[in-house]
């Protein structure tokens, strides 16, 4: 009976944790925003289809300035700006959106490859500075 009472506790409590550490979803932020950011939103995707990424830069820019806590609009930020090699710039981005949601899963990935690029071009500095020795 103890051990019956147990194990019943023990997956309660093992439900309760599922419950509590699961991720927020990104999605249900986007509804969130206005319709105004929500419009500039559309216009940053059809500039990506496009291959403008100067444009989608400036586009989800404005939405970030209208929507600062928008995890999703910095999250598409530091994507274009790891597009156009603006790796710290991304990194900041990244982080930021974390910030805003932590288990922004989209975010998290992003930044360990920006940061794994960052330090494959630190050590690819160090190696062309290395060889500029010889």
């Amino acid at each position: 009976m103890k051990r019956q009472m147990a194990v019943v506790a023990f997956l309660l409590l093992a439900l309760a944790f599922a419950v509590c550490a699961a991720p927020a979803d990104p999605g249900t932020a986007e509804t969130r925003i206005s319709k105004k950011a929500a419009k500039l939103m559309a216009r940053f995707h059809k500039a990506v289809q496009e291959k403008k990424a100067d444009e989608a830069i400036d586009l989800i820019r404005q939405v970030i300035v209208m929507e600062p806590e928008y995890a999703v609009a910095r999250h598409n930020l530091g994507v274009m700006l790891l597009q156009k090699d603006r790796v710290d710039e991304a990194i900041a981005s990244f982080e930021k959106a974390l910030q805003l949601q932590p288990g922004y899963a989209h975010a998290q990935n992003a930044l360990r490859q920006s940061l794994f690029e960052a330090g494959k071009a630190a050590l690819d500095e160090k190696k062309f500075e290395q060889s500029n020795e010889y």
